[in-house]
């Protein structure tokens, strides 16, 4: 029995005021709110052959907004695969088909097997949406065994499948198994489709590879894997494991926990990292253990994530020092591989704008002079508060920069722009410096648009930023067209009053049986020149400034940046005394080109600068070819000699003279050869082969580094020397063909060599 609570006089004074308020007002009693009406979603789930399937789970899903999506509601199908999804309410639904027992793959509305990748179902209150169907693939089966060197199964292997994204980068699938007692595995319900698979021992007595026989995962052979089949025979014959152990310590002799173990093992002549797929640290007490290490040479270092300590390598040897080898032996440990690291020294500080607010997200790198050149040591990011710390530092002298997203001027402590006018930060060992603060000063901006001829967007565009020092061009800034703005839009940031200068890089894209990359099909200067002497001049008066636009019109083929020949000059007219005769420049590959004039009667020199000379009766008897000299500022020049013409003949009264024979044609360049390769020490660096017309023509090379000829460099491939690391690469191509006049070109100039 409930009890009534009283009412208090100020409740029934509030009561009484309602019940008024309702009878003058005339709302009297108010209906309940009517609910949306609920929706449907409906649909046939069949197999490859057009057959309904039962018992397939369908789940309506919306999406949070938060990378996630919640259920909503849920149904089964029937004998003849249909299915309806009742009392929905309206929104967009990703709709997903799922087999519980795992005959066929899962999949989402409209076909795909990523949930991101789904097609949205819209509905609307009360709207039944049908024909949202699906046809499910079956799944797919994989076996194998997995045996030691000797032959005998190895039990329990952990069998891990991984598919590669578009990058080559592979990810785990979810799906897998373990070798039983007599090594052997099978993998049910795996979707079509191509995989790396892995073979794992926890136990560490074995090396891990990946099918078929592979060590990195990169490397894995794909095993197909077809709908409804079973794919049998991928085995593995895993290599017994050596085992590595040693002490990281500090300089008191004191454990070091959480230090990383880098190793590398010789292949071939090349060091390869070990452990791509794991990483290692120490234990508490400084010690570590790596179980299953193929046998070989290795090399190994030690990092501190946290950056309390120095990077080193074994042993005791500095970060770009040559490292002390060891050996790892199959079924054996190879123990005392220690490191004794020193403390490493910090640099602190803090960035605020100009009022003294602090900026986050404020990039802080150290930089110090190695050898003949400025290296970075150590880059971070400012907090929130405008904090920061460069950690892992050795005892030097260190220029800091701090650099923002062109918000802000990129300035060095001390305000200035290089790292030679900086002022200098000494840290010694395990020193902190605090107080390297700095205030930044608002950046100007040049924006503009950079596009093909039909305003189109390259797929990736460069925009390099020169800034004149007062004696000198030097190269400020980089920064790429396709902002938020647009495909074609690009904004430079980070400017101080000044002058400057826009140079333009249009790459499009290619693929190759092996992978893919850039090249450079335009270039040019703001405004439409060729060069960086004949490029116009950007005046920035005041921080904060933003200059508009500044566009570039990328024409496709105009990128070379040397003066190239592409057709020989020809003389037209005929080769008798009193007759004129006429040069043209031939085709250049350049804009903004000049032209000189040489006439020659045999080998002797006649005429003036002049596209036309007029034989006289000193020529008679001798051949006239003309030197044309192309020259474009900023770049250089070079020289191109027409055919020579029929010997000059004395002035006739008769019948005029034969015409002269046609001009011999030269080899012509139709694609420009590239420099292709990973340009890193130790790899080989190719040259392509180009097009050219006519198309079978023989080519010789000559490879340039840093300016210089390297000498018997004359095939289409170079081994790169740990020498030439930083340093550019350039080659001359040079193309003959039976009856044409041979043609000459220099490729681009690489990026630099990595070390």
């Amino acid at each position: 029995m409930s009890r009534r609570r009283p009412l208090t006089l100020a409740r029934a004074l509030l009561v009484a005021l309602l019940s008024v308020a309702i009878a003058v007002l005339g709302l009297g009693t108010m209906p309940a709110a009517q609910a949306a009406p609920k929706a449907q979603i409906s649909g046939t789930v069949t197999d490859a052959e057009g057959a309904g399937i039962k018992g397939i789970v369908v789940t309506a899903l919306e999406y949070d907004g938060d990378g996630g999506w919640a259920f909503v509601a849920d149904t089964t199908t029937k004998n003849d695969g249909t299915y309806t999804i009742k009392n929905l309410p309206p929104a967009a639904y990703t709709v997903e088909f799922r087999d519980d027992d795992g005959t066929y793959v899962d999949e989402y509305y409209d076909d795909q097997r990523n949930i991101e990748d789904a097609t949205d179902v819209p509905v609307a209150a009360g709207q039944a949406v049908p024909s949202i169907d699906a046809e499910l693939e079956l799944t797919g089966f994989v076996s194998g065994t997995v045996t030691d060197a000797n032959g005998e199964p190895i039990p329990y292997i952990f069998i891990d499948f991984y598919s590669l994204d578009e990058d080559g980068f592979p990810s785990s699938e979810g799906y897998g198994s373990t070798t039983n007692d007599l090594g052997r595995y099978r993998v049910p319900f795996v979707a079509p489709g191509d995989y790396v698979i892995g073979f794992t021992d926890l136990s560490g007595a074995y090396v891990n590879e990946y099918y078929d026989d592979h060590l990195s995962i990169f490397d894995g052979d794909l095993v197909h894997v077809s709908a409804g089949a079973d794919t049998t025979g991928i085995d593995a014959e895993l290599a017994f494991g050596g085992h590595l152990s040693g002490t990281v310590t500090d300089s008191e002799g004191n454990g070091l926990g959480g230090i990383e173990i880098e190793l590398g093992r010789l292949v071939d002549g090349d060091w390869t990292p070990v452990g791509e797929e794991t990483t290692f640290f120490t234990n508490d007490d400084g010690t570590y253990q790596i179980d299953g290490l193929p046998e070989g040479t290795y090399r190994a270092a030690f990092g501190d994530p946290e950056g309390n300590y120095l990077y080193e390598q074994y042993d005791d040897q500095g970060p770009f020092d040559e490292p002390t080898t060891f050996t790892v032996t199959a079924g054996e440990t190879t123990d005392g591989i220690d490191a004794e690291l020193t403390k490493a020294g910090h640099i602190q500080g803090t960035v605020t704008d100009g009022t003294g607010t602090p900026l986050p997200g404020i990039w802080v790198l150290a930089s110090h002079w190695v050898g003949d050149h400025w290296e970075g040591a150590g880059d971070t990011e400012t907090a929130e508060d405008g904090t920061y710390s460069l950690d892992g530092l050795p005892a030097d002298d260190y220029r800091i920069q701090f650099q923002s997203e062109g918000e802000y001027v990129p300035v060095f402590y001390g305000g200035a722009l290089t790292e030679e006018q900086a002022t200098p930060v000494l840290v010694e060992t395990g020193e902190t410096v605090t107080g390297i603060d700095i205030q930044l000063t608002p950046a100007a901006h040049i924006t503009g648009t950079a596009a093909d001829p039909d305003g189109n967007p390259y797929d990736l565009t460069a925009v390099e930023v020169w800034r004149w020092t007062g004696s000198a061009w030097e190269d400020y800034a980089l920064e790429f067209a396709g902002d938020d703005v647009g495909p074609t839009h690009y904004d430079v940031g980070g400017l101080v009053p000044g002058t400057y200068r826009l140079e333009f890089d249009a790459l499009d894209s290619f693929d190759t049986p092996t992978g893919g990359g850039l090249t450079e099909v335009a270039h040019e200067f703001w405004n439409d020149q060729p060069s960086l002497e004949l490029a116009q001049d950007i005046v920035v008066t005041s921080a904060g400034q933003v200059l508009d636009g500044y566009d570039a019109v990328l024409e496709r083929g105009l990128y070379d940046n040397e003066v190239t020949n592409v057709a020989p000059p020809v003389i037209t007219g005929t080769p008798a005394v009193g007759q004129a005769l006429t040069a043209s420049t031939g085709t250049w590959n350049l804009k903004g080109t000049t032209y000189r004039y040489q006439w020659l009667a045999g080998t002797t020199a006649v005429g003036t600068d002049s596209p036309t000379y007029t034989p006289t009766a000193a020529d008679v008897g001798q051949a006239i070819s003309v030197v044309v000299t192309a020259s474009v500022a900023g770049l250089g020049s070079a020289a191109a000699t027409s055919a020579a013409t029929v010997p000059v003949a004395a002035p006739v009264t008769t019948t005029p003279p034969p015409p002269p024979p046609p001009a011999a044609k030269t080899v012509l360049l139709v694609k420009k050869p590239a420099i292709k390769g990973s340009l890193e020490v130790g790899t080989k660096a190719r040259v392509t082969h180009g097009t050219w017309n006519p198309a079978t023509v023989v080519l010789k090379y000559q490879w340039y580094v840093g300016g210089k000829l390297v000498a018997k460099a004359d095939g289409a491939r170079l081994l790169l020397k740990e020498k030439w690391a930083g340093k550019r690469l350039r080659v001359k191509v040079v193309a003959k063909a039976d009856g044409y006049l041979e043609a000459a070109v220099f490729t681009k100039r690489s990026p630099q060599i990595a070390g």
